[in-house]
C-alpha cells in the first residue's frame, strides 16, 4: 500500500511536493515549505489556503492575510 508521503515523493510537480511535505512537518518548517510551493504554483487557491493556514499556525499573521487575499482573488 502506498502512503501519502510515498505518493508525494514520486510527483514531479513542485507545488504538490511541498504541500505534501508540509502535512507531515511541524508548524514553522511547514510554513517554509508552503512558501516554496506558492512560488511554483501562484494560481492554485488550495496551495494559498494551505499557506494561509500554516502562516497562522506558525504565528505569522501578515503572510496569512496575503494568502487569504490570494484565495479570495481567485474566486
Amino acid at each position: 500500500m502506498i502512503t501519502d508521503m510515498q505518493s508525494c515523493a514520486v510527483t514531479v510537480q513542485p507545488h504538490i511536493k511541498y504541500t505534501c511535505l508540509a502535512r507531515t512537518m511541524p508548524r514553522r518548517p511547514a510554513f517554509v515549505a508552503l512558501q516554496e510551493a506558492v512560488r511554483y504554483k501562484r494560481d492554485n487557491w488550495q496551495t494559498w489556503e494551505n499557506y494561509a493556514r500554516a502562516a497562522l499556525a506558525s504565528g505569522n499573521p501578515q503572510p496569512a492575510v496575503r494568502g487569504l487575499a490570494q484565495v479570495t482573488q481567485d474566486l
